[in-house]
């Protein structure tokens, strides 16, 4: 089985914030869908969202569009949850949002009840660790999405930077 994860940043870290019809943004989820697509031609068909806000939200409906285009290639989309209380914390439309991709996906892999300290770093380990490619939303900064790629670099995963 061939599976890509995928790891990237949260709206509060881009420059263009939550607002989805910036053209940096459009440019970032279609390089997504450029390199998701590449990689369905690869016979990748498992792809993982650890389910934050941003990048994983948008991989997440990309892959969940192209199983309903490319229906032949048996797409299944898995979503990552670091905790069960994820999304309490976002909007109601975000929360909705989040609803609406667990419902869809083929996998949820409910890694801990509550949240704690590091949670988070377990989730993006566990995706790398269920992974042959990761693509990653990134532009240098320190923080998740470096310690992921590092940790993917260290597995030997096949990786694609795009960079915000």
């Amino acid at each position: 089985m061939k599976s890509c994860a995928f790891t990237g940043y949260r709206p509060e870290k881009l420059p263009f914030g939550s607002n989805e019809s910036d053209p940096r943004c459009e440019r970032i989820k279609q390089q997504l869908f450029c390199n998701i697509l590449r990689l369905t031609r690869e016979d990748v068909n498992v792809f993982i969202s650890g389910m934050s806000r941003g990048v994983d939200i948008w991989a997440a409906e990309i892959v969940l569009d192209l199983r309903e285009t490319l229906p032949n290639r048996n797409l299944q989309l898995w979503a990552a949850v670091p905790y069960d209380r994820q999304a309490l914390s976002w909007s109601i439309s975000e929360q909705a949002r989040y609803r609406r991709i667990l419902e869809r996906a083929d996998r949820v892999e409910r890694l801990s009840q509550d949240y704690y300290n590091g949670c988070l770093q377990k989730c993006n380990r566990w995706m790398v660790d269920h992974a042959t490619h990761l693509i990653a939303v990134y532009d240098g900064q320190p923080g998740g999405t470096k310690s992921t790629l590092d940790y993917a670099r260290r597995k030997g995963l096949e990786i694609t930077i795009i960079e915000p």
